[in-house]
């Protein structure tokens, strides 16, 4: 089964069974596979190499933001579970030899824009807030 076909069915049952942080992690990678299907110059098909490769820049982004929310301590604690559960999330599609240095170079070739490591939900949060 490809991958996008398994976030889908994911997705799907997360909503039936009311489980509303993995709903939220699905809707995020599936975002960020259509602003890649969309993105200037994109000429191919959604295959499974494309989609680890938007699960493994997003893996990073998140790595990125939990260092922030955890300096922060009590006040990030709660963002910091959440970032947690979905890298662990994350780690369930990605190869099990996926190493930073991959991560790294998928998101450098990345062929959108770079986004903020934090992610969109949590952009207006400040450690100073």
């Amino acid at each position: 089964m490809a991958l996008e076909q398994q976030l889908t069915e994911t997705l799907t049952q997360a909503i039936k069974g009311k489980d509303a942080r993995t709903a939220d992690v699905v809707r995020m990678i599936k975002s960020r596979l259509g602003e890649r299907r969309t993105a200037k110059g994109f000429s191919g098909t959604v295959d499974d190499a494309l989609v680890l490769d938007v699960i493994g820049v997003y893996r990073k982004q998140l790595q990125k933001a939990l260092v922030e929310f955890e300096k922060v301590g009590e006040r990030g604690a709660a963002h910091a579970a959440q970032l947690r559960f979905e890298l662990e999330f994350c780690d369930r599609y990605l190869p099990k030899g996926m190493t930073r240095r991959r991560c790294a170079r998928s998101s450098a070739s990345a062929s959108t824009p770079s986004r903020s490591p934090t992610p969109s939900r949590w952009a207006g949060w400040s450690a100073t807030s």
